[in-house]
């Protein structure tokens, strides 16, 4: 949940689509072209996952562990998580599925382990909630991070996991803490109450209250903790090395801390974000996909002509979805001086062209005709 800058990666899906920026040494930004209908996402230090609404769990990025191999028959999962260099899914039937380094123990899930309802992975240990509200850990313990004290082991609600620390959100909206403590006064704060959801980035802690104000504490080296003055309304907070993520109410995203890999770097038009996840140094997020691209006028230099041509092929770009427009040169190999790269993708009668350009998401356009 460390490394070179790189441009946005991007899967249209029709369930969800999931965009990831950040730091991309091991690839853990390129998303899978075949990933659709993403429903959650998980980063771990070097690589990611996703999980489709068909239960299946696809991976990208480092793979040195075999982190991102998924196992063989894996189906109907509901959740999904990342560690370092190792992975969990939750089944329906309430059993857990563990695979990558080993390390430590964190992929040797206990015997008999059933009943759960929630996960979280730590740098080298792992969490699990079961349906009666208790949380059992497994994995590496060398600061009592996989040690559940007494008062989380009943009427817990909500369970999260940094790098070497665990928190569990109880009934009564209060979080228990446990393992290693990065920072003075002692984690979680006193005050905090009413609490209705939880988070971790590495050293690093996040609480939302009740009234979607966001809370953290901890390892503070990046501003990590400095939550943004007047930020509200707050539906889900994440955390990476040093690097935090906020989703609002409204779909939109910020992020503060570390920015040394472009991490923070939010784009200007990101919206209808529902559900975000951070790594080390990347993130991604699933954004509910366009339900309709209007048309525009033609964006070329001569209307009318071609703006992309290949053998037997030619395709006209007649609209756009959100702001700036990136130009497309006509070339029959399809050398994009302003792209990193583009695809064409088949929906009814339409063609759409897919382009991700410098500092910005995939772009869509709609392709008026076909030849």
């Amino acid at each position: 949940m460390l490394g070179v800058p790189a441009l946005p990666g991007d899967a249209i899906a029709a369930g969800g689509r999931v965009l990831a920026w950040g730091l991309n040494d091991n690839g853990q930004i390129i998303v899978p072209a075949d990933l659709t209908n993403a429903t959650a996402v998980a980063a771990g230090y070097f690589h990611s996952l996703a999980l489709r609404d068909d239960g299946t769990v696809i991976g990208w990025g480092r793979n040195v562990d075999g982190q991102i191999t998924i196992p063989s028959g894996l189906t109907d999962v509901t959740a999904i998580a990342a560690g370092t260099s190792h992975s969990l899914a939750l089944r329906s039937d309430g059993t857990v599925v563990a695979w990558g380094r080993n390390n430590f123990g964190q992929t040797n899930v206990p015997p008999g382990l059933s009943g759960i309802v929630a996960i979280a992975s730590g740098n080298n240990h792992c969490l699990a909630l079961r349906s009666d509200g208790e949380v059992v850990a497994w994995g590496l313990n060398s600061v009592l991070q996989a040690f559940v004290p007494l008062n989380a082991q009943q009427e817990v609600v909500a369970i999260a996991a940094g790098g070497d620390h665990s928190l569990a959100l109880k009934q009564n909206g209060t979080v228990v803490f446990w393992g290693y403590q990065a920072s003075s006064p002692p984690n979680p704060p006193a005050s905090l109450t009413n609490i209705a959801k939880i988070g971790c980035g590495m050293e690093h802690s996040l609480a939302i209250r009740s009234n979607g104000v966001l809370v953290a504490w901890g390892f503070n080296s990046h501003s990590q903790t400095n939550v943004p003055s007047g930020l509200t309304n707050v539906l889900a907070a994440v955390g990476g090395l040093a690097h935090t993520f906020a989703l609002r109410t409204n779909g939109t995203v910020i992020g503060w801390g570390n920015n040394s890999s472009s991490q923070t770097n939010v784009l200007s038009d990101l919206t209808n974000v529902l559900a975000i996840a951070s790594g080390s140094s990347h993130n991604l997020f699933i954004v509910a996909p366009a339900t309709e691209i209007p048309e525009a006028p033609w964006f070329d230099r001569s209307p009318g002509t071609p703006l992309l041509t290949s053998t037997g092929l030619v395709l006209r770009v007649k609209g756009l979805v959100g702001r700036g427009l990136v130009v497309l040169s006509a070339t029959t190999n399809f050398v994009n001086y302003d792209l990193v790269t583009f695809r064409t993708s088949f929906v009814g009668d339409w063609d759409y062209v897919h382009a991700s350009a410098t500092n910005r998401p995939y772009r869509f356009y709609r392709v008026s005709e076909r030849r």
